[in-house]
């Protein structure tokens, strides 16, 4: 079954692989049969702000956690959660596509992530999973940011 990922009003599919370090999808509005350029300034702006955030909180709250010694997490855990996550990874390019009547977006890896890979001996071609797993976790990160927000507001 082909992958789909739904985030609020859009649905992202056809998810594929071009020339090995970029993945490219297509998003359309759930709420409507046009896709217009807000439609694709929105799926950029929320691309570029969201990816990778969540995974980044885990990581971060992993090591804290575990310097403090509150938890032992296991040695799998620990390599899930090595390397880098988010944007700066990244390219997005979005393009607005009247005849599919869709927005079209592609990921790559930039120039110094793909090299760091290579030099790492760690395969520089991307996956989809690497984004469609990051693209899944978007809302995690909203709800996360909103209930930081609350917090804040009934402390201040």
């Amino acid at each position: 079954m082909p992958e789909e990922i739904v985030l609020g009003n859009y649905k992202f599919s056809d998810f594929t692989i071009s020339n090995s370090s970029t993945v490219c999808f297509k998003a359309t509005n759930n709420n409507s049969s046009y896709a217009t350029q807000e439609d694709s300034e929105f799926i950029k702006d929320e691309i570029n702000n969201n990816l990778g955030k969540w995974e980044s909180v885990i990581k971060t709250g992993i090591h804290v956690f575990a310097e403090l010694g509150i938890i032992q997490p296991e040695q799998t855990t620990l390599q899930n959660y090595e390397k880098s996550f988010g944007m700066e990874l990244y390219e997005c390019k979005v393009s607005l596509s009247l005849r599919d009547n869709c927005i079209w977006v592609s990921i790559s890896l930039t120039q110094g992530e793909l090299q760091k890979r290579q030099g790492a001996n760690v395969s520089p071609i991307i996956q989809i999973q690497e984004i469609t797993n990051q693209m899944r976790n978007i809302p995690k990160w909203r709800a996360f940011g909103k209930t930081m927000k609350i917090i804040k507001e009934q402390w201040i």
